[in-house]
């Protein structure tokens, strides 16, 4: 008894406070149609003693620390009219017969017409399946903290979701070495970064696609209602402006873990102690330097940790090194060459052996191709 009593003090201690609003927001947002006011969300935390702590302040904190999460527009009439919703998307498996099924597919295993009220097929004929609470998709739906949810209003919040316009972006894995894979399938415009931003130095001798209105761009471009008549300078100058908010706000259905969906945030120490976004010094085939905005006013005792991991689907590895608390650069070693990464930065109280979030991940960089002379040594 003594044991079992232990293990349960333990298993709630584990939870943070704001881990429990954030799953109990995402838990209000969808059951009340996908969005809801900042004010309208603290009556509802209100009806729980546990949450008296919060007030509107302290609710706006923690959305705002779980950026990938939870959006919020500004309505322009007052901090409590404020709207959040979520920021994350589900995805419906588009390979069904070939994932693997989960934990190694991380999408739900649907048939999307059902989810759209069109499906023809009854649930015992549809070859895709209409149980949103099968074993599989109810192991994702509690990833999502969705598992509580009955699956009719669960249903209803995809429907939106999959209606939903995805911004218009250039894919960043076109601009790695080794390419966009998906090709025709890719959601994404096939274009050259540098020339979206203006600053390509190759012009026309470029490897990247400088061509906007190539057949798949052209395709893209219409599904997001873009006027193929408009002036190319004004649709390059959107997405150059999207390009530069990319940092700030990410969508989760691209290029993410699940286990990262909600990261370990201290709301008490978090404040003024998160590095800025890494970005791109320089690339090598075996190593890449990046940079950051460093926390000021720091302690010798304080090391910044730099993770990195493969993309799309690698892990979070920590590099060897500890980086001093007065550098904001670093170069890590040890990559694969021709290969794509996204990094991100924390601080670490090696005194009191206490991590600080992370950073926001970085752009996608790639690692160069090797060249003769590397091979041959």
């Amino acid at each position: 008894m003594r044991k079992a009593g232990n293990a349960k003090r333990c298993a709630t201690a584990e939870v943070h406070p704001s881990m429990l609003v954030v799953k109990n927001a995402i838990h209000f947002i969808v059951s009340n149609g996908g969005q809801m006011t900042i004010s309208k969300l603290l009556l509802l935390f209100r009806q729980h003693a546990q949450f008296n702590f919060l007030n509107i302040e302290k609710l706006l904190k923690i959305f705002q620390s779980y950026y990938n999460v939870f959006d919020l527009v500004d309505t322009g009439i007052g901090v409590s009219q404020i709207q959040a919703s979520l920021a994350f998307e589900l995805k419906i498996c588009e390979y069904p017969r070939k994932c693997g099924g989960y934990p190694r597919c991380k999408d739900l295993h649907i048939c999307k017409y059902f989810i759209q009220n069109k499906c023809r097929e009854s649930p015992m004929t549809c070859p895709f399946g209409h149980d949103l609470h099968s074993i599989e998709n109810f192991q994702i739906l509690q990833d999502f903290s969705l598992g509580r949810l009955e699956p009719l209003v669960v249903r209803e919040w995809l429907k939106k979701q999959y209606q939903k316009t995805r911004s218009l972006q250039v894919c960043t894995y076109h601009n790695t070495a080794r390419g966009c894979s998906r090709n025709e399938n890719c959601p994404f415009l096939h274009l050259c970064s540098y020339f979206v931003n203006g600053c390509c130095r190759f012009g026309h001798l470029c490897i990247r696609n400088h061509d906007l209105y190539s057949k798949k761009n052209r395709d893209i471009l219409r599904e997001h209602g873009i006027d193929l008549r408009s002036d190319q300078n004004q649709i390059l100058g959107l997405l150059s402006k999207r390009s530069l908010q990319r940092g700030y706000k990410r969508n989760l259905y691209a290029h993410s873990d699940l286990g990262d969906l909600f990261s370990n945030f201290d709301m008490e120490d978090e404040d003024g102690m998160t590095p800025g976004e890494p970005v791109l010094v320089e690339t090598n085939y075996d190593n890449v330097t990046i940079q950051w905005k460093a926390v000021p006013n720091l302690s010798p005792q304080f090391k910044y940790h730099v993770q990195y991991k493969e993309m799309p689907e690698g892990q979070w590895t920590t590099f060897k090194d500890l980086i001093s608390h007065d550098a904001s650069q670093a170069c890590v070693s040890g990559l694969k060459a021709s290969s794509s990464y996204s990094f991100r930065v924390r601080l670490v109280d090696t005194n009191e052996e206490e991590g600080y979030p992370f950073s926001l991940e970085s752009n996608v960089i790639g690692t160069t191709e090797p060249s003769a002379s590397n091979t041959l040594s």
